[in-house]
């Protein structure tokens, strides 16, 4: 059984490295990982970081930050990371949080307004390789978009491609 080490750096690149599998960019910084969510304002970005109160503490913590309406919409998505978590622990827990932020993050006002749009268009392979979806809404001439405005999304598996189909027609 592989346990983490308690150094926050080799935890970072591991949470960073799970969450790339979630869509989530890692980054160097006091965040370790970006994703952009598509918006009617436009692309807003998600911060992910690895809070590390010291070594009296027991766990990390892995919180988020999306700004929307004035406020944190992830403040109260943060979970606990135990600092001798073993791999696989970790992966059930960084899996979890990125499970939640997208929810929460779909549920945010901007990008609930396009999402209720968005539909898709054709089942495809994305150009890594992946599962995806060509989505399409019609364009806002509030924000000067074309007329219809297309999106390919890739996924990590054709189980998520499904479920972020099956997530629409609910």
């Amino acid at each position: 059984m592989n346990v983490v080490t308690n150094d926050a750096q080799v935890t970072s690149e591991k949470v960073a490295a799970i969450l790339q599998q979630h869509g989530w960019s890692p980054v160097d910084g006091v965040a370790i990982a970006i994703r952009n969510f598509a918006s009617v304002v436009g692309a807003k970005s998600a911060l992910v970081y690895l809070q590390n109160y010291g070594a009296a503490t027991e766990n990390y913590i892995l919180a988020g930050d999306f700004p929307s309406e004035g406020r944190n919409a992830l403040e109260a998505s943060f979970e606990l990371l135990p600092k001798k978590a073993t791999d696989a622990e970790l992966a059930l827990v960084v899996k979890k949080f990125a499970t939640r932020a997208a929810k929460v993050i779909a549920g945010t006002y901007a990008v609930s307004l396009l999402n209720g749009r968005m539909q898709p268009k054709e089942l495809m392979t994305g150009k890594n390789g992946l599962p995806a979806i060509k989505w399409q809404r019609p364009g806002l001439d509030s924000c000067s978009e074309p007329p219809v405005v297309t999106v390919v999304t890739e996924y990590a598996s054709e189980n998520e491609r499904v479920m972020a189909l099956g997530e629409l027609v609910d």
